[in-house]
């Protein structure tokens, strides 16, 4: 391959359900990088019972339907579905306008119940294992976020906190507002735990701790919960969201973002248009890639690099690049890992329109129902 720049169409696949359509396509940008870019479709507002996913990096997988699926940007989440996320690997889930859940790294959280409209909000979450941090603006009368772990819950009216389970105990911290420890059977109200403060539970037991100061570890986890904030999916606004999804190939490369390093493998997010993104990507033996990403609006898309391995050193006596065992591990991980995140990219594609088509056969039938009601009263 040469490494001039080019731009080599290799296909394209269109299926349409309605309004659909996929547009694939292979680009070169620079000596030593490739890029496949994939187009998603715009973002939608999350219907009543619907929580949406608004940021990933790395490996997260939601369960419906007696199967794990790797995530999307935009996915929606529904009650009785689980998330779960990997190793070096975060999810943030928004649910109407006041609710912000981050799952964190080798977590799991189930949902319960999940209902938000202008005037109500209905959150039921259950974190299984790892740490889920929670943002919640203020509520009002008859509104409720409650998180369980393990023989207890944790209600809020408005504030910052997450909780930890752990085997054998349920750690609660606090950064801002208060929040209601209570029994998850019977819902009473066991402690009151409020800024800067921590809880643990110990789950064998059915015993809390005394309240203590909030510690510096689950100070240093909460700060993450000030850097974000609830996106508009109003009708006015949801146009200027766009999707982006940033895949590489192998999936153990770094990626920086604004010079920082955010994951490995995957990051993806809802960035306004025309924000401008810098990406660095890095991984031991392989070329270094910088570039910029500007994202503009109805341009949803998902992007997928393949590093490439950087030039042997010169001067080894008594083996070739050709037959470097390192180097042959190395283009058969990249060729594997290749295969995977298409696979990925078709399953989620399928899933979509699977969606589209049981949105549609809904229309329909609410149609044809419509239409017999009319044709009885004609009689």
């Amino acid at each position: 391959m040469k490494r001039t720049e080019k731009l080599v169409l290799i296909f394209g696949l269109i299926i349409a359900v309605g309004i659909a359509g996929i547009i694939m396509l292979v680009i070169s940008l620079a000596p030593g990088s490739s890029e496949k870019t994939t187009v998603l479709s715009p973002m939608t507002a999350p219907e009543a019972k619907q929580a949406v996913i608004t940021f990933y990096s790395g490996q997260v997988f939601y369960y419906r339907n007696n199967s794990w699926n790797p995530v999307a940007i935009g996915d929606m989440l529904e009650a009785s579905d689980f998330v779960k996320t990997l190793e070096n690997s975060i999810c943030e889930v928004q649910i109407g306008k006041k609710a912000i859940l981050i799952i964190n790294e080798q977590s799991l959280l189930r949902i319960h119940e999940v209902l938000h409209s202008e005037i109500e909000l209905k959150t039921d979450a259950e974190i299984l294992v790892g740490t889920v941090l929670c943002k919640i603006a203020p509520l009002t009368k008859g509104e409720t976020v409650r998180i369980r772990s393990g023989v207890r819950a944790f209600g809020v009216r408005g504030t910052e906190f997450l909780v930890q389970r752990s085997p054998g105990q349920t750690i609660c911290a606090v950064s801002d507002g208060a929040v209601v420890v209570a029994e998850v059977d019977s819902g009473r109200e066991t402690a009151r735990v409020s800024r800067n403060q921590e809880i643990t539970i110990n789950e064998r037991t059915k015993t809390a701790g005394p309240i203590s100061a909030v510690s510096a570890i689950s100070a240093s986890a909460l700060t993450v919960l000030k850097t974000v904030d609830f996106d508009d999916f109003s009708a006015q606004n949801i146009a200027k969201l766009v999707k982006v999804q940033l895949s590489v190939i192998p999936e153990s490369t770094e990626i920086h973002i604004g010079g920082q390093f955010k994951c490995t493998g995957s990051w993806a997010g809802l960035v306004p248009a025309g924000t401008e993104i810098a990406v660095t990507l890095r991984k031991k033996g392989f070329r270094e890639q910088s570039f910029k990403l500007t994202t503009r609006q109805g341009e949803d898309r998902s992007y997928v690099f393949r590093m490439e391995l950087d030039e042997p050193e010169r001067g080894i006596i008594g083996v070739s690049p050709e037959d470097d065992p390192i180097v042959k591990i190395e283009k058969l991980e990249l060729e594997l890992q290749s295969m995977v995140s298409e696979k990925q990219s078709y399953a989620r594609e399928i899933e979509t329109l699977r969606v589209r088509t049981t949105a549609l056969q809904q229309q329909l039938d609410e149609a044809n129902r419509k239409i017999q009601q009319a044709r009885e009263q004609l009689r």
